[in-house]
This record gives C-alpha cells, structure tokens and sequence, in this order.
C-alpha cells in the first residue's frame, strides 16, 4: 500500500520534531555555579594566577581550570569532589590521565610551603580583608524559582 504524500510529510515532520526535541532537552540541576580569580605578588605569582570556575550541587563539586600558571593545576584540568565517597581527583583531560588527592596530605603540604602553622608558631593573620560587593542583580528565572546573579571582589593579605 503507497501512503499520499500528506502522510508522508507529516510523519517526516514529526519525527524530525522528536529528533529536535531529544537533542534539545536534557537533565536540568539546581546549584550554585561561580567563576573564580586568583591572583598573587610576587615571586611566584605566576604560579598562583589562576581562573576557575566551579559548579556545586548536592553530588558534590567540579572546579574547572579556565586559566593557570600552576603546572600541576594546568588550563582545562579540572577537581572533582565527591563528598559522600570522601573523594578528589584531579583529571587531566589532555594527558588523559587522573589522581586521586588526599585532602588532609595537601592541607599540610601547604602549610608548611606557606611557613606552617608549627607549635611554636602563631597563626596565620589577615589584618586587611576587603569584600566588595561589585554586581547584585535579576539572574531571571530557574525551574520555576527567582535567582539572582552577584559578582563580588574579595582581597587580603597574609600576615
């Protein structure tokens, strides 16, 4: 039996609605995403420079490094954090290969790069922290719910 040509367009219409639709949607998540930017003085500075951009649900946490002088945390690597798992692991996407961290052995790490925080000495001092608030504005609307979209600008010194 020859289906009229009607018919014929109309399921090659549909279908090709399906297909747009499918490719279209996806999952939707609530959380908070937010772009970091790391800037440090001094000798090592550009090691310290870095922009990261982090999304953050209830699953857990990617940080995506945007850009980086840190050779170890290069641009386009990314930290992704399991919290339930007690788990992080800095993939490299380039070198297509991966590490499993150890929070407490990094904290330690970078104490003691940053003159430790041994017995005898004092802690570490931020006598002159500044937070500005730059941007506070309508984010529109997310899965039915208000947002809003803030830019803030925070800086410190290490005594």
């Amino acid at each position: 039996m020859k289906i009229p040509c009607p018919q014929n367009r109309l399921a090659a219409f549909a279908l090709a609605g399906l297909g747009i639709l499918a490719t279209t949607t996806g999952p939707a998540t609530a959380g908070l995403v937010f772009t970091q930017e790391v800037r440090g003085e001094g000798e090592a500075a550009e090691f310290q420079n870095m922009k990261i951009r982090t999304s953050v649900d209830t699953g857990g946490a990617k940080m995506e490094i945007l850009s980086s002088g840190n050779p170890i945390l290069g641009e386009g690597s990314y930290i992704l954090i399991q919290p339930d798992a007690d788990a992080m692991i800095l993939v490299n996407p380039k070198e297509k290969s991966y590490a499993s961290l150890d929070l407490g052995q990094l904290m330690g790490a970078m104490g003691q790069m940053m003159g430790g925080e041994g017995e005898q000495e004092k802690p570490k001092t931020y006598p002159d922290p500044v937070v500005e608030k730059l941007l506070e504005e309508d984010g529109g609307m997310l899965l039915g719910r208000p947002t809003k979209h803030f830019r803030w600008r925070t800086q410190y010194t290490m005594g």
